[in-house]
């Protein structure tokens, strides 16, 4: 008996922002810079889609053009948010101190 080897499937052409991105940032215009697990990804979005995103209740406003996914949102150290297990391989993003209060509270209440 054959199996068929499972499709992989194209993050650029199939990319769903809730489950595969850990944070964006909004570059130049209709640029938006997608970072999950293992990957980093340059995509040109229409302003609506870039709009949509933004008001996503998943992704909150960290710093200046950059959004990051409260769901994937592991652990807080100091100064630093990591996405996954905290290590020296770990995904991690620098927040302020007064941005990592409202994140908390975020968390906290989508719980």
């Amino acid at each position: 008996m054959t199996q068929a080897a499972p499709t992989d499937r194209d993050l650029y052409e199939d990319l769903a922002p809730e489950r595969d991105v850990l944070f964006f940032r909004v570059g130049g215009p209709e640029l938006v810079f997608f970072d999950g697990r293992n990957f980093k990804l340059k995509k040109r979005l229409s302003s609506d889609r870039i709009a949509l995103l933004r008001s996503d209740p998943n992704f909150c406003l960290v710093a200046p053009d950059t959004y990051v996914n409260l769901r994937k949102v592991s652990e807080f150290d100091g100064e630093v948010l990591y996405f996954g297990e905290k290590g020296p391989d770990a995904k991690r993003l620098p927040v302020s101190r007064w941005r990592r209060g409202a994140i908390r509270e975020l968390i906290a209440n989508r719980k």
